[in-house]
This record gives C-alpha cells, sequence and structure tokens, in this order.
C-alpha cells in the first residue's frame, strides 16, 4: 500500500497526494539548514503558500537562501516556485512593530493554515553546554525558547487557533532540574 508504506526516511507519507489543498503557512523559527522547507514539501507534496523563517547564523543564512531563492535582504519575495517568503535574521524580528510581518502575512492570505516549527537553542539546558546546563531557560541562548511561544500567541490571536498548529523540540539531555 503505498501510502502506509514508509518513505526512504522513514517517515509515513503524506495522506494527501493531491497538488491542491488549502493554503499553507510554516513559520520555521531557528531554520538553521532549511530542513523544514524540503521536509515540509515531501509530505505535503508541494511547497507551502508562505515561507517565513528566521536564522542568525550567517553562513547558514548565505546557503539556505541562495538554495531556496530566499532573500537575504529581510524584504517579502517570492521563490521560483511561487512561494511568498521572507527570511529574518532574528526570531524576535518576528514581533516587531506590534508582529508587523505576521500582519502583512494576514493581509495577504487572510484565511491561510499554519504550521509553526521551532527548535530553540538548548545549549544553556543540556550537560554539552555552559555551566553543564545548570542556566536552563534562564540562559541567555535557551531562553529564546518562549519567543516560540509568544509568536504562537500572535498567530493565534491573528488567525484563529483552529487555523494553527506548531511542533517544538528540544535536547532530550536536561539536567533533571530543567525537566519539571
Amino acid at each position: 500500500d503505498p501510502i502506509n508504506d514508509p518513505d526512504p526516511d522513514g517517515l509515513p507519507k503524506t495522506l494527501s497526494l493531491h497538488a491542491e489543498g488549502p493554503k499553507l503557512g510554516v513559520i520555521s523559527m531557528f531554520d538553521g539548514v532549511g530542513s523544514v522547507y524540503h521536509i515540509i514539501k515531501k509530505k505535503i507534496g508541494r511547497a507551502p503558500t508562505v515561507y517565513i523563517a528566521a536564522e542568525t547564523d550567517p553562513v547558514l543564512r548565505r546557503l539556505v537562501a541562495a538554495e531556496l531563492g530566499l532573500r537575504e535582504d529581510r524584504q517579502w519575495g517570492y521563490t521560483v516556485e511561487g512561494v511568498t517568503t521572507i527570511y529574518v535574521k532574528d526570531v524576535w524580528r518576528l514581533l516587531d512593530n506590534d508582529s508587523l510581518i505576521l500582519r502583512q502575512a494576514k493581509a495577504m492570505y487572510p484565511d491561510i493554515k499554519w504550521l509553526l516549527i521551532a527548535g530553540p537553542p538548548c545549549q544553556d539546558l543540556t550537560f554539552a553546554g555552559y555551566l553543564n546546563g545548570l542556566l536552563g531557560l534562564t540562559g541567555q541562548r535557551s531562553m529564546l525558547f518562549f519567543v516560540v511561544y509568544i509568536v504562537l500567541c500572535h498567530l493565534q490571536s491573528l488567525f484563529g487557533y483552529d487555523a494553527v498548529r506548531f511542533l517544538t523540540e528540544n535536547a532530550g539531555s536536561m539536567q533533571v532540574v530543567q525537566r519539571n
């Protein structure tokens, strides 16, 4: 059964094999190497309608911008596939000017469904980080965990709770005190 067989990555294939479907906006916070874009495209069988990404590392930004066709000047643009995109340097920019980027997305696509994906930095939470993870969510990097939920709240207030789904991940090697 081609729908239930896992794909080469070991993940279940999408149930929707059609190129059409509801418009999907994706926000990839802490975008890294841009893998979220490729995974979403593979799973839904097409590129998302809107792709908003945030990444601070200048080397990764340059590579991902070149690969996906994203603008590096923090302005809205379009990929060759017709995906509406904006690529920001810092996740906090998603909240600038009363969440201007999210409000602009709302103006362009008022009825879109959203998927927010984030894996905030974990260096202050793990044994491998500074002070062996004792800084926890108070650490300069790992405190970025909280911006995910602020962006989520803004998305939900703009598009409605039913229009937004989110997926976050973090390190499993946290200090016991950080797991509670």
